[in-house]
């Protein structure tokens, strides 16, 4: 860390960045590192030159800012932040012993799970911290968590943050071929044998009924998947394809030639405890390229879509799903209308506005506090 720098004191510390493949990360910390000068990133991922290495590729302006984590990352921090629990809980310690003021940003998973003990007794531990000074909550379960036991303030914004590509004027979506149907996809990423957390195997269920009524849909998965997560239908199987996981901009042109995402994520589907944002970050990213969105949201967390005209809620289970599907394969203008009202929504949720300004006053606001200056 070059402390001599105008701000250097303001630290991100993450143990994914600068992988592209974590998107919302490198759109929100990237973001930070244009608006506040000196400001560094300290990883402690694996691979990190070779990750680096790419990530300049595509932002040599502040790769520079992007360092391997040292000893000496919290020598000359002011102030930190910090995402997921996990982050919060493992660096805890070393920020009250350094005395560094500190918000982090509480997103599900990443040793986030409701009611569960280890869970609980490491977000306390967080939050007892006297350098903690605000938490980001991204659900209106998370809220309803924090709220009993959070005596710092907590910022309520649903979703994550995305890239601007998503938002750019320039996104043209591909229609089509010649007597081609709807292009359904699936897009995640696989933390469980199967996917089940993420309703792979409904999706492979219900894309199967689908290509039995109609012959002329097709199908792909995003993500690190493989023909053999899950058993393929031998009549599916030419019908189906798999792209992998892509950074952003290879993400987005996936997207502009889909025409419906489906997510039938389940809650508590391996520990009993585990959950998923509403609505997905794939299906967000999605939604901002014009494609409709089927998606299941157990914990009733929609707060802002409206069901049936700007996004489809379905229940996790392949029947459900193919209900939907069936009904927009026999009637494509429909997903066409829904794709649309939908992307105008969630560019109200998830734009510039709504989603960095309101987390980049409150870094400027904990840079304030300790006296660093912009």
């Amino acid at each position: 860390m070059e402390a001599n720098l105008p701000g250097s004191g303001l630290l991100v510390v993450d143990d994914y960045f600068p992988n592209l493949l974590t998107g919302f990360r490198v759109a929100e910390f990237t973001h930070y590192l244009r608006v506040f000068p000196g400001m560094r990133v300290a990883s402690t991922a694996p691979d990190f030159v070779a990750l680096h290495a790419a990530y300049a590729d595509r932002h040599a302006d502040v790769a520079a800012q992007v360092v391997p984590w040292s000893p000496d990352s919290f020598r000359t921090a002011r102030a930190v932040s910090l995402t997921f629990l996990n982050n919060a809980y493992h660096w805890v310690d070393e920020l009250d012993r350094h005395g560094i003021p500190f918000v982090f940003t509480l997103y599900p998973g990443g040793g986030f799970e409701l009611g569960e003990a280890r869970s609980m007794a490491k977000l306390k531990r967080v939050l007892a911290s006297p350098m903690l000074r605000s938490v980001v909550a991204t659900q209106p379960v998370t809220v309803e968590t924090l709220s009993p036991i959070c005596r710092v303030p907590v910022l309520e914004l649903p979703g994550l943050v995305i890239s601007p590509a998503y938002l750019a004027a320039d996104a043209v979506r591909r229609p089509p071929a010649a007597g081609e149907g709807l292009r359904i996809c699936f897009a995640a990423y696989r933390y469980d044998a199967g996917g089940r957390s993420k309703g792979y195997p409904e999706f492979i269920a219900a894309a199967s009924e689908l290509a039995r009524r109609h012959g002329n849909l097709r199908f792909a998965v995003a993500g690190n998947f493989s023909a053999s997560d899950w058993p393929i239908p031998d009549h599916l199987a030419p019908r189906l394809s798999f792209v992998g996981p892509l950074p952003t901009q290879e993400l987005r042109q996936f997207f502009l030639g889909q025409d419906v995402i489906v997510a039938p994520t389940m809650r508590f589907a391996l520990t009993g405890t585990e959950f998923d944002g509403f609505p997905t970050g794939s299906c967000v990213e999605a939604s901002l390229c014009g494609v409709a969105i089927i998606c299941s949201d157990e914990l009733r967390q929609n707060r802002h879509y409206e069901d049936g005209e700007e996004i489809m809620i379905c229940e996790p289970e392949a029947a459900s799903v193919i209900g939907f599907l069936d009904d927009l394969a026999r009637h494509p203008d429909r997903a066409l209308r829904l794709g649309r009202r939908g992307q105008l929504r969630t560019i109200k949720l998830y734009g510039t506005a709504a989603q960095l300004l309101p987390r980049t006053r409150l870094l400027r606001n904990l840079a304030d506090n300790v006296g660093i200056r912009f």
